[in-house]
């Protein structure tokens, strides 16, 4: 039986089976982490060419951004196996298998 609505203060599970009251779920709100990460790259390269006058800034901030953007999609594929089923769980594992290869 699916849920259609919740009651306010509580959300339904991913099968839309039943309601989760907010108040216990073991998680808090931490807001666009992949974007203060890479402003703190950002940081990082800019401080490298004060340091280090021949660093380059463009090439060194995208090497960064792209083990940050490895480590965002395993972790989408781990919450994915946790939250979601295995089905769309394969599905992200194609799609970094697919961005691994360009």
């Amino acid at each position: 039986m699916c849920l259609s609505t919740c009651p306010d203060g509580t959300i339904a599970n991913f099968e839309r089976t039943y309601c989760i009251n907010l108040d216990d779920l073991d998680a808090s709100y931490y807001y666009f982490p992949v974007t203060q990460i890479m402003l703190g790259l950002i940081i990082v390269s800019c401080v490298g060419r004060c340091v280090k006058p021949r660093h380059q800034i463009l090439s060194n901030f995208i090497i960064m951004m792209s083990m940050l953007e490895h480590l965002s999609i395993i972790a989408q594929v781990f919450l994915t196996f946790i939250y979601a089923n295995a089905a769309w769980g394969f599905v992200a594992i194609i799609i970094w298998a697919a961005y691994c290869t360009l």
